[in-house]
């Protein structure tokens, strides 16, 4: 593996889980036992971990572990990657994010199953 160990272990869970190894719904191991299996620091399968729930494929759940989430669950915007990508690309008084985040406030209300998992607190 290389120097960013974390995302070829991401991406090797991620292989794993498209091959079904894991199910939608079931419990990966502990990250420790996957630690070991992996021969790395707890901490690098914590980021690779992280890196697959920033993705929306993995969450995890208080005292039940690291649940697979159905892949056909995708987030209506990728914040991370409108973060990244409008970092420089202000425009005055509203950036793309405001702009998509109010258009999403506009959008998502009409659409009534997608609305709870947007509600605005």
């Amino acid at each position: 593996m290389g120097s960013a160990r974390y995302n070829d272990i991401a991406d090797d869970l991620l292989r794993r889980i498209d091959a079904g190894e894991w199910q939608s719904g079931e419990t990966l191991p502990p990250m420790e036992k996957l630690a070991e299996h992996y021969e790395v620091s707890r901490n690098a399968v914590a980021r690779a971990v992280g890196k697959l729930a920033k993705q929306g494929r993995l969450v995890s759940v208080p005292r039940r572990g690291t649940v697979v989430r159905p892949k056909h669950r995708k987030t209506v915007m990728r914040t991370d990657l409108v973060k990244r990508n409008t970092r420089h690309q202000r425009d005055g008084k509203r950036s793309l994010s405001n702009s998509l985040r109010q258009l999403r406030l506009r959008v998502v209300p009409a659409c009534s199953p997608c609305s709870r998992p947007w509600a605005v607190r």
